[in-house]
């Protein structure tokens, strides 16, 4: 097979050994670079795998490094706690032969078949638009289509594609898939294709993971300031109509809960922050009523977590206003290195 897969990863443990050995069951002959940092002891990689030893953090820098070593015409990007289906190169590859209008082929990113009764919740929790928002299509077998962005879990693509986009920013720690995404569309003009038939199985988040993974993605949104600022200089109606204002509702939501002291001095106030508050819980019970149709006995966690995820964000939000400064890279790392 033409292609090098590149998987970048802080510590080589059971699980990516777990992970490359379920590539190599249904692509043989396909190539893995494997860039790490360290390795946790009593772990034997397959000797065919290449390893790239790197002080790199970063997951930019560790992909650009992974595509440089690579001598494929193809590379593919998967996580470390990522496995692809059969035939998914096999199909991507097709799909980029036959159209070159094309950059990069995606795919669903399914939850793993056996995984603890957390990461099961947040499997399902990630399939509402109230946590992943547009997004949210990717975590189930749905329709093929042309779509704006590529998930870094799950990318295969041309090499020269990549080098003619000087690769990924090295300086971008979260969203880094997000902007390569962009400049693939405007800079080089080519199209992202999701198929339905290009599908990986994904392991979800635990509990702790899933509140890191929330408080990151709200402090991530960067281009959040950069809407307001935007608005601010040129309040014009097209300005307004062309900003994504759901990127705003966290923040919103949050500054709406911080009124609550408001509701002691004031019945008008008590009687919206009630209204309001209800028609938010009603809201998250239907939407755990739809993501639990088939598994009721998951609902009160289910409820717990989309609560938890959707409030979050807006905290981190919120505390970024208030130049509250958090390395996230600190403790925001992939599952696997957790």
């Amino acid at each position: 097979m033409d292609c090098t897969i590149i998987i970048p990863v802080i510590r080589i443990n059971k699980l990516l050994v777990d992970v490359v050995n379920r590539c190599f069951l249904f692509h043989k002959f396909i190539k893995i670079n494997v860039v790490y940092n360290s390795f946790i002891e009593n772990t034997l990689m397959p000797k065919k795998v290449n390893l790239i030893q790197t002080n790199e953090i970063n997951i930019s820098s560790k992909r650009n490094i992974g595509v440089k070593k690579a001598k494929t015409k193809y590379i593919a990007f998967l996580d470390s706690d990522a496995y692809p289906e059969k035939n998914w190169f096999k199909n991507a590859q097709q799909i980029l032969e036959n159209d070159l209008s094309i950059g990069i082929v995606t795919g669903p990113e399914l939850s793993f078949p056996k995984q603890s009764l957390f990461e099961n919740i947040v499997g399902l929790c990630n399939r509402s638009y109230f946590i992943t928002g547009g997004h949210n299509f990717r975590k189930a077998k749905n329709k093929s289509r042309f779509y704006s962005e590529a998930s870094g879990c799950n990318i295969i693509m041309r090499k020269k594609d990549f080098e003619s986009l000087n690769g990924m920013n090295p300086n971008i720690y979260l969203g880094e898939d997000r902007e390569f995404s962009h400049r693939m569309i405007t800079n080089l003009g080519k199209k992202i294709f999701f198929s339905k038939n290009v599908l990986i199985f994904h392991k979800d988040r635990g509990l702790r993971g899933f509140i890191i993974q929330r408080y990151a993605r709200g402090f991530a949104s960067s281009d959040l300031f950069l809407k307001i600022k935007a608005l601010f200089k040129n309040p014009t109606i097209k300005n307004i109509l062309e900003q994504r204002f759901e990127t705003f509702i966290p923040l919103g939501f949050t500054l709406f809960l911080c009124s609550f002291p408001i509701c002691l001095i004031s019945d008008f106030w008590q009687i919206i922050f009630n209204t309001i508050m209800k028609t938010y819980l009603i809201i998250i019970l239907l939407e755990t009523f739809k993501l639990t149709l088939k598994k009721i006995y998951f609902f009160p966690l289910v409820y717990l977590f989309l609560i938890l995820g959707t409030v979050i964000p807006g905290i981190a939000q919120l505390l970024r206003i208030l130049k509250i400064k958090i390395k996230i890279q600190n403790f925001y790392r992939n599952t696997n290195d957790l």
